[in-house]
């Protein structure tokens, strides 16, 4: 984050340093060792992890979901036949944006119950 707003801008960011710091703290409470800007490629952890199949037939439509530029100029101003694909993209989307949110929300409840904690809960404590 910090290269691309340096890179924009020309400077770092006081603010950015600060917010990635307290984000490396609260990371490293949790046991996440260091936030690096390091990444695996999908495409390798599905081969490690045996998926691989599975990961080529549906990262062609999947990634639309993760970067659908050049599809979605192409059809901004005139969607005509693609119209029912553009439904199915948001469906689709709007189905896995609501599993992940609630698969989130499962992981957190169950591995972190103190920050799971509504404010209400915390009020009533």
């Amino acid at each position: 984050m910090q290269q691309t707003f340096e890179a924009e801008s020309g400077a770092k960011s006081n603010d950015l340093d600060r917010a990635l710091g307290n984000l490396s703290q609260f990371a490293q409470k949790w046991g996440i060792a260091a936030l690096e800007d390091d990444f695996k490629r999908v495409s390798d952890a599905a081969k490690e992890l045996g998926q691989f199949p599975k990961f080529q037939a549906a990262n062609k439509l999947l990634s639309k979901f993760a970067h659908p530029t050049a599809w979605s100029v192409h059809v901004a101003d005139n969607p005509g036949p693609e119209a029912g694909y553009l439904t199915m993209i948001l469906q689709d989307g709007v189905f896995l944006a609501l599993n992940a949110i609630i698969t989130t929300r499962k992981i957190i409840r169950a591995y972190y119950p103190e920050i799971a904690k509504s404010k209400k809960e915390d009020q009533t404590s």
